[in-house]
């Protein structure tokens, strides 16, 4: 996580992640996780906050015998942020949207990958409340 500027209260941050597995024998292990690579931005200024998230799962070709292949999606998530003076209550009201792009999104490594994909497009609202330490 890089801080943007001096008192911006902006963050960047970078991940990503690649695994490659090979059976002694030859062939692909089945079920290796595809390529991702995620960006977050961040931004703080007294109680008020925000998020953006994008998450990119590239296509998963180099496939076990008898393993399908996972085709690639972005995920877009979004949150804002807002934190109350509530007494001794450490609060945080939040709006979140999950999966913005609604993309059809299978996880390559779960074996129930081509009958349940992840969840469409969401958007909750809550509050979270924390007490003492």
């Amino acid at each position: 996580t890089l801080p943007l500027g001096a008192g911006s209260g902006f963050t960047l941050g970078l991940s990503g992640d690649y695994v490659r597995g090979e059976l002694d024998a030859g062939g692909n292990l089945p079920r290796v996780p595809p390529l991702r690579l995620g960006a977050r931005l961040a931004w703080e200024r007294g109680a008020f906050g925000a998020s953006v998230d994008v998450e990119r799962y590239f296509e998963q070709d180099e496939v076990a015998d008898r393993e399908r292949p996972t085709d690639g999606f972005t995920m877009l998530d979004a949150e804002l942020r807002f934190r109350p003076a509530w007494g001794t209550a450490n609060a945080v009201l939040f709006l979140r949207g999950r999966n913005l792009l609604d993309e059809d999104a299978r996880v390559h490594s779960s074996p129930l990958k081509d009958e349940l994909p992840l969840p469409g497009r969401s958007l909750s609202a809550g509050v979270r409340l924390g007490f003492g330490r």
